[in-house]
Order: C-alpha cells, then sequence, then structure tokens
C-alpha cells in the first residue's frame, strides 16, 4: 500500500479526446479511476507510480511526471493499444 503523501499528488482530473478521467482517493486511502460517468474502480499498486486495474489483466496505468517532478499526464497500456492521458490544469 502507498501512503496518502505518495498517492494524494497523483489525484485529480485527466482527459483524452474529450472524456475526463477522475484519479481519487477513497476511504481506505486507495487510488481509483473513474471514465467519463462510469462508476469508480481501484487501482492496484504495482511498480513505482504504475498501478494495475481490478478486474482486467491487461490494463496498466503508469503516471508520467515532468522535468520539475510534477504529474503531467497517465500513460494507459491496454491489450490494444498505448495512449497518453494528459491532466487537466487546476
Amino acid at each position: 500500500m502507498r501512503s496518502r503523501a505518495f498517492l494524494e499528488p497523483l489525484t485529480g482530473l485527466y482527459r483524452r479526446c474529450g472524456v475526463l478521467f477522475r484519479i481519487a482517493l477513497d476511504e481506505a486511502d486507495r487510488l481509483t479511476l473513474t471514465r467519463g460517468s462510469g462508476a469508480d474502480e481501484r487501482l492496484l499498486p504495482r511498480h513505482g507510480g504504475t498501478f494495475a486495474l481490478a478486474g482486467d489483466p491487461y490494463f496498466k496505468l503508469e503516471f508520467r511526471r515532468n522535468a520539475s517532478g510534477a504529474v503531467d499526464a497517465m500513460v494507459f497500456h491496454e491489450a490494444t493499444d498505448i495512449y497518453l492521458v494528459e491532466r487537466v490544469p487546476a
């Protein structure tokens, strides 16, 4: 389990092709992913800033940091594609 101090900077809104993705912390300080108006899906910690999606063995989510160390995007690794989801500025 990652600490809240590690996870909190990952939270926020991200966008790709007009679809919003929300990364949030649940009541147990675990990351969740919400795609558009869909249901919250729990993210399982893997290595460093990489997470898997509970129930989907082909999905991997990696948080990307810019030169200053701030999280600026997510990289989705799915069975059929890899794509960048940029962070929405606060």
